[in-house]
């Protein structure tokens, strides 16, 4: 260690505790924590850490008041942290943005009353955790329950099938982890237990970030297993006593942080953020969306090799700064590389518990900081770790500034959801508990095991957020991102990329950081993003005005189906937010001004302004018509051939081609008809074997995967009838939400009817109840078959031309007309969790009987005419991913 900053810096990145007692130096470690190296040097210069501490408290006139109990009978007030995630939560109160979700597994014997009364126990300790926010006199204040009673909710899942138990729960889970909280008037922590079987159950437990951050987390568990084996054995838990309480904290922060403290701590700040802030030119795939930002994030995850920590440990001793250190700096160096900028600023978090009197408390504690790295001259990695060791050294120094009093005193000129001050966050989750905050626990009968990122709630206020955790089995990395603006796609490269460096890194760190590899030896120049091959995003989304009348009018239509104002000639429909129910929409514009009958296929080879208006100035309406079109017709796999619903067009497939990679090649078949030039099919069996013929011009040797929404699983269905028959291979046949023929011809009684319409019920969110109540009533009253509702939904978007009306009851006739053999192989259905036709009461929607082979159910959480949308369509498109990884 070259200085004692640095040094400190160390220790408090090893959660290791130093304050001084009179002229004496304390130290509080967790166990293996403080290593002999360190151990030695807190030796060796004791006086110096006492001279520098003593220093810090000599720096300004107003000393550090006492962190001591106060009096309960006044308004508590809310801490910095707390009073802006409020503020938050007033202009967002369905927001779930803020909430901690945690997920334990138990395998064993496990006693629930004790369980129950553990996590009693730990609400009792704690009165954060019994605290609401209600306003008086116009301020939110702390509102503090002396006696709540805790009950455990169990959700017992055994009457499931085997294999669908863990796919049930996790949607119960993230369902929970969805939930906004009730500030005002609580709980602001909810638990429930789901029993997979007498020896299996999941423990979730979700608190809204005001009263809880992520060591706070792991506080709650650790307090919660301790309380649990006591309680097992007929004892009383032996947890210290908490010498003080979150509300102490609150009320000590605003009394200290004031004044002459207060100014040092911003002018400090003021000085590292002056001047522009960088804003990171990240590899988006979609520009920002316009107007109220939806903070719609998804996640993505990788397990790094247990032998890839271990170097990354050892070279973070050698290079005389922590893991923790190292990882940011590999991060700073990926950003680098991706966006060619040597000006970088990244968020990243503290466990904001400078006193030794926070150690064992829950609460928001936690706080933001902020690194801006200068990586000019292209220094080796070694070396930038020594300037973001020195820049971590003088933020550590200032974190006792809240971040929202940061941004309160900035006051940057960006809106919050754009400023750099909110685009990129890294999180190395802090080493408690010999580096693991919620280890496993082996009892003799019982066996509990936290599941690190096994739900999500679904939202984020940054772009990018890496998140890293040590684990037994190696290192967690974790990247919630912005979905309205990255495909997974992307986000996997980018655990691919950032793998990849850290490799590099520990082969080589005296390395210049531009010559260090970031993508795999296979990937092409095309789909990697370096300092030689830059694929410049900025470029491909550069705005181009209409050139010319054509253009102009397209521009105008866009511009009305899309409800957006700016769009340029090159701006791709899909990722401006466009779908199939657009499409229709978009077409039938174009119709009634140009009088083309284009397919809405042709969105597939037109997807712009640009191509669309040479694709209606060519003249020759006498093409080749051909079911055949290609979604996505790259790849090395075997291709996925998607049958078209009873609408007869196939641009439903679009976003799953975007889900199942580069290297999946997709092809749908259309009805013939759509074009209005052929009159379309009446027989399942005269379309299977058209579209056979279509399939064998390019894929002549099997094996064949088959897919096949709606009408299309009956289609699919006749195909892999048809092939087999000629001796051919079918190695996937997928139906997505299809009831199977024969449970379509057949009505259920009225008390089943009840049955199906109580299970959906309980799958739905309770603000969508009364919506499904009151529609349901509303189709019982109207009594409309399948064809009405589909043309009822077509015509809210525009009115359906006699052509596709035709198209439509031809198909309707042709599958009420088709006789279903059963079928000798395996089925996957992906079946929507909430069904609204009353005969869909099957569990596997009656093709148990028609499958002689395994047929695997995999349930998703949506209704049929939005399952192939997003965000469901990524549940889909993983389910489809895991089934064509099994061939």
């Amino acid at each position: 260690m070259s200085t004692v900053t640095e040094l400190i810096s160390t220790l408090r990145q090893q959660e290791i505790k130093l304050w001084l007692d009179g002229d004496k130096l304390r130290y509080r470690a967790a166990k293996n924590t403080l290593s002999p190296e360190l151990l030695a040097q807190l030796k060796i210069r004791k006086v110096e850490i006492i001279d520098f501490l003593k220093s810090i408290g000599a720096g300004t006139s107003s000393p550090m008041p006492p962190l001591q109990p106060v009096d309960r009978t006044g308004h508590l007030p809310l801490s910095f942290g707390q009073q802006r995630l409020w503020f938050l939560y007033q202009f967002e109160p369905h927001s779930s943005a803020n909430n901690v979700p945690v997920v334990v597994r138990f395998t064993g014997d496990l006693n629930v009353p004790a369980l129950e009364q553990s996590l009693q126990h730990v609400l009792s300790r704690h009165e954060v955790l019994r605290t609401t926010f209600p306003v008086v006199d116009g301020q939110p204040i702390q509102s503090i329950d002396p006696d709540v009673t805790l009950t455990l909710p169990i959700f017992d899942l055994q009457h499931l099938p085997a294999t669908q138990r863990e796919a049930e729960a996790l949607r119960l889970a993230t369902a929970e982890a969805h939930q906004p909280f009730d500030l005002t008037n609580g709980p602001t922590v909810r638990v429930m237990l789901l029993r997979l079987t007498d020896r299996e159950h999941l423990l979730l437990w979700n608190m809204n970030s005001i009263v809880c951050d992520g060591a706070s987390s792991d506080l709650f568990y650790q307090e919660t297993i301790a309380s649990y084996q006591a309680f097992a054995r007929g004892e009383m838990p032996q947890l210290p006593v908490l010498p003080i309480q979150y509300a102490d904290f609150a009320q000590w922060q605003r009394q200290w942080l004031q004044g002459e403290v207060l100014a040092s701590q911003v002018n400090y700040w003021r000085q590292k953020l002056a001047g522009n802030l960088p804003t990171i030119k990240l590899p988006f795939d979609r520009s920002r969306p316009v107007g109220v930002p939806t903070y719609r994030g998804d996640r993505a995850a990788k397990m790094l090799p247990k032998a890839l920590e271990t170097a990354l440990t050892k070279l973070s001793q050698t290079s005389g700064g922590t893991l923790f250190m190292t990882l940011l700096t590999a991060f700073n160096v990926l950003l680098y590389r991706y966006s060619q900028q040597e000006d970088l600023l990244i968020s990243f978090a503290s466990t904001g518990r400078g006193q030794a009197e926070l150690e064992k408390s829950i609460g928001f504690f936690s706080n933001t900081l902020l690194l801006r790295t200068n990586l000019a001259g292209n220094p080796t990695f070694r070396e930038l770790v020594d300037r973001v060791r020195q820049e971590c050294v003088g933020a550590y120094r200032h974190q006792d500034l809240p971040f929202e009093k940061l941004v309160e005193e900035l006051r940057p000129e960006q809106r919050q959801d754009r400023s750099p001050l909110f685009q990129v966050k890294f999180a190395l989750n802090p080493p408690w508990s010999n580096g693991r905050g919620m280890a496993a626990v082996k009892l003799p009968d019982l066996t509990i095991t936290s599941l690190f990122g096994y739900i999500y709630h679904g939202q984020t206020k940054y772009d990018l957020i890496l998140v890293m955790r040590e684990q037994d089995e190696g290192l967690g990395m974790v990247f919630d991102y912005n979905a309205d603006m990255f495909d997974a796609g992307t986000i996997d490269r980018l655990l691919g990329h950032f793998q990849t460096l850290l490799e590099g890194i520990v082969a080589n760190p005296d390395r210049p950081i531009a010559e260090l590899p970031i993508f795999d030896p296979t990937e092409t120049p095309l789909v990697a993003w370096d300092g030689t091959a830059t694929i410049d995003r900025a470029a491909e989304h550069e705005f181009i005005a209409p050139r010319n009348q054509l253009e102009l009018e397209l521009t105008k239509i866009w511009q009305q189906v899309l409800g957006i104002e700016s769009i340029g000639i090159r701006d791709n429909f899909f990722e401006l937010g466009g779908h199939s129910l657009i499409a229709v929409r978009l077409f039938a514009e174009i119709e009634q001004i140009w009088h083309r009958n284009l397919p809405l296929a042709t969105l597939f080879q037109a997807q712009t302004i640009e191509k669309l208006a040479d694709v209606l100035s060519r003249k020759d309406d006498n093409q080749n018509w051909s079911s055949l079109v290609p979604i996505q017709p790259h790849g090395s796999k075997p291709p996925l051939f998607c049958i078209h619903p009873i609408g007869g067009n196939v641009l439903e497939y679009y976003p799953l081609a975007q889900y199942l990679g580069d290297d999946q090649p997709i092809y749908g078949l259309q009805s013939q008809g759509l074009d209005g030039r052929q009159p379309p099919l009446n027989q399942v069996e005269e379309m299977a074997s058209l579209y056979i013929k279509e399939m064998l011009a390019i894929q002549p040797n099997e094996p064949y995967l088959l897919l096949g929404y709606s009408f299309g699983g009956t289609i699919a269905w006749e195909i892999t009838q048809q092939l087999q028959s000629q001796g051919k291979k079918v190695a996937f046949l997928g139906l997505v939400d299809l009831i199977s023929p024969t449970l379509q011809k057949v009505r259920p009684s009225f008390a089943k009817s009840i049955q199906i319409h109580f299970y959906n019920l309980l799958h739905l969110q309770v603000k969508d109840r009364q919506k499904y109540i009151r529609d349901r009533l509303d189709y019982r009253f109207k009594n409309p078959n399948y064809r009405e509702l589909l043309i009822e939904s077509l015509s809210k978007i525009t009115t359906p031309s006699p052509q596709i009306l035709h198209l439509i009851d031809t198909n309707f006739q042709a599958n009420r007309d088709y006789q279903a053999q059963s079928y000798v192989g395996d089925v996957s259905l992906f079946r929507c969790q909430v069904q609204t036709l009353d005969y869909s009461l099957s569990k596997d929607l009656g093709w148990g009987d028609l499958v002689n082979g395994q047929l695997d159910i995999y349930d998703v959480p949506s209704i049929h005419y939005e399952v192939l949308r997003e965000p469901n369509i990524r549940v889909v498109a993983e389910k489809i991913k895991l089934c064509l990884g099994k061939i």
